[in-house]
């Protein structure tokens, strides 16, 4: 069963204004912490022990605040850019510390899904290289970028920049195995998602699981208010995010 993720949590939230002037995006406070420490939290309850945080903007504040990972009871590591990689360059940079199988999340999104049937679901299939959470863009909340095939649960088409003829938005929750690094660009610096995931759903190695509500995400001063009300409110592993 896959126990690591690999969380991009290097953003410089620009959007947020002040806030970040000293705090790296996942770093905002909401209702007395970090933003990512909840995101963290929901993946400890969902079986995952090991993380390795990719940082970049004001590293140090997130090694400061979660250093090893010990007082959460789980492993932290941390695969710091220098210079901003994309998403697709820092998963690279950091493949050598990445497991067979792995998660890749965003830190600015939450999304409190059933995360052990989805990485059972991708442990299942045979000739996957990955599989993405996705959201059926109904009413359109983001940018569909996904062409989700429901009768063989593939993604037909994977497009970060065009939404014509897709029907579904990428959530921001992923599963990877090594299978992916072979579909890489030699250079360092690209995006998972304009880079490597389009190849992936032409080739019908890309799968997709279906949820039922769309994220939280504190990349906007509205998102982040939201984030604030439905995680301080009731049950945040069970949260209703619309």
């Amino acid at each position: 069963m896959t126990s690591q993720a690999f969380v991009l949590a290097g953003g410089r939230g620009t959007r947020l204004g002040d806030l970040t002037r000293n705090l790296p995006k996942p770093m905002v406070p909401v209702g007395g912490k970090p933003f990512l420490e909840w995101l963290l939290l929901y993946l400890k309850q969902q079986g995952i022990r090991d993380f390795v945080l990719s940082t970049g903007y004001l590293a140090s504040e997130i090694e400061k605040h979660f250093r090893d990972g010990s007082q959460m009871g789980c492993r932290i590591t941390y695969s710091v850019e220098e210079i901003p990689l994309g998403t697709g360059g820092a998963i690279k940079k950091a493949s050598p510390m990445l497991d067979d199988t792995f998660l890749v999340i965003s830190g600015d999104n939450y999304l409190p899904l059933d995360g052990k049937d989805f990485m059972r679901r991708f442990n299942q299939s045979k000739d996957a290289v990955g599989m993405i959470c996705c959201w059926d863009n109904h009413p359109p909340l983001f940018r569909a970028n996904a062409l989700f095939d429901k009768a063989n649960g593939k993604i037909r088409a994977y497009d970060f920049n065009e939404s014509q003829g897709k029907t579904h938005v990428d959530v921001g929750f992923k599963i990877f195995n090594r299978g992916l690094f072979d579909f890489f660009p030699s250079k360092e610096v690209f995006s998972l998602e304009i880079d490597t995931m389009p190849e992936l759903a032409r080739q019908g190695l890309l799968l997709g699981y279906e949820v039922k509500q769309p994220p939280l995400d504190v990349g906007t001063l509205d998102g982040l208010d939201h984030a604030r009300k439905v995680l301080t409110q009731g049950d945040p592993f069970h949260a209703k995010t619309e």
